[in-house]
């Protein structure tokens, strides 16, 4: 037995990365990486020369042409600071602040049932954040009605960012520019979904932006919870909305599907292991990763052989590997889950059934290694 505490990280990143070899933003980028001095103050100023130029396929070319996941991350913190940091030579000092609150809709029971995409009444939702102090400096505040998906928001070109940012007096753009998803509940069980409440506001260059003032929710995100469950809730259905904290829009996205893997895992955690320990006793939780982007955790019992649950967590392109396993260990060490491996190695997609893939502990052999 290996205690969670001792668990060693030896996992492969199965995500696929290019070579970036004749790319100026990637050399860049590497430079910055490797810590050569004023090497990231040029890539930002590289990166909001592509923006300021509606050069979008460059910029999509540096991320594609990153060759290990430090530089595409480094890539994306210079991207926000692109955006969102303002120029040397902007006159008035204010930059209008473009936002995403990532919010979980929990939801079950009521099969067939939709949660409109649209909420009634937006301005209440910036009534409350305005009530419990979280624009700071933030002036001619709003937030849209639409309930936006991750795949919504990733269509929003960097150039366009960059241009509502600098765009004062004109921040309705963004409302307008965004389209509402529905939530169509499909079963009775508990479910996570993932939407974004978007916005913006004009606020100083140099101070505190709603992203900062707003990031402790803990004065806002239960009222703002009661509002929206108000606004969207209906008869027969559970609805819980969970919101995140705002998240500047260049790095809303990798944010919001994080919370909600991290979500969708807790669920499905508690779930299995009540089963499994009222029927075989104390479970053991094999992590790996697998061709095709994806980590997998899998639950099974040293007395049933054919008993393995398993849950695939599909890395996106600026997850932490190192984060997501570190979420992962909380919470099977908040569980009491006290065996767990760590298989070292890339594994395979799908198994011999063309079935995807999970690990049982019967799988492995004594050394912790996959047994061919």
């Amino acid at each position: 037995m290996t205690d969670i505490a001792e668990a060693r990280v030896e996992l492969v990143d199965p995500r696929a990365y290019g070579s970036g070899a004749d790319d100026a933003l990637v050399a860049r980028a590497i430079a910055t990486v490797s810590g050569e001095r004023a090497a990231r103050s040029g890539l930002v100023a590289a990166l909001r020369g592509c923006l300021s130029a509606g050069d979008d396929a460059s910029v999509a070319d540096a991320f594609a042409g990153a060759p290990n996941q430090r530089v595409r991350l480094c890539l994306l913190d210079a991207l926000k600071a692109a955006i969102d940091d303002p120029d040397s030579h902007d006159d008035l000092g204010l930059l209008t602040r473009v936002f995403a609150i990532p919010t979980l809709f929990v939801t079950g029971g009521k099969p067939g049932a939709v949660v409109p995409g649209f909420l009634p009444e937006a301005g209440a939702v910036s009534a409350l954040l305005l009530q419990h102090g979280a624009l700071g400096q933030t002036e001619n505040f709003g937030i849209a009605a639409a309930l936006a998906t991750a795949e919504t928001l990733d269509a929003l070109k960097p150039s366009l960012l960059y241009r509502w940012t600098r765009s004062i007096g004109q921040a309705d753009r963004v409302g307008r520019a965004l389209a509402g998803s529905d939530v169509v509940i499909e079963a009775t069980e508990e479910t996570v979904h993932l939407r974004f409440l978007v916005g913006a506001g004009v606020a100083p260059a140099q101070g505190l932006s709603f992203v900062e003032s707003a990031s402790r929710i803990g004065a806002w995100g239960m009222p703002v919870t009661r509002e929206l469950a108000a606004q969207l809730g209906q008869d027969g259905l559970s609805l819980l909305p969970l919101p995140r904290p705002p998240r500047s829009l260049a790095v809303a996205i990798p944010a919001g599907t994080f919370a909600l893997q991290e979500t969708r895992l807790n669920l499905f955690a508690s779930t299995v292991l009540r089963r499994l320990r009222a029927s075989v006793g104390e479970p053991v939780a094999v992590i790996s990763t697998h061709a095709g982007g994806e980590l997998r955790i899998a639950f099974s019992s040293v007395f049933d052989e054919s008993l393995r649950e398993g849950f695939r967590w599909r890395l996106g392109p600026f997850d932490d590997l190192h984060e997501v396993v570190g979420t992962i260990l909380e919470l099977l060490r908040d569980c009491r889950v006290l065996d767990v491996r760590v298989v070292a190695g890339l594994q395979a997609d799908r198994d011999a059934s063309g079935t995807p893939r999970f690990l049982s502990v019967h799988d492995l052999g004594p050394s912790g290694e996959v047994r061919p």
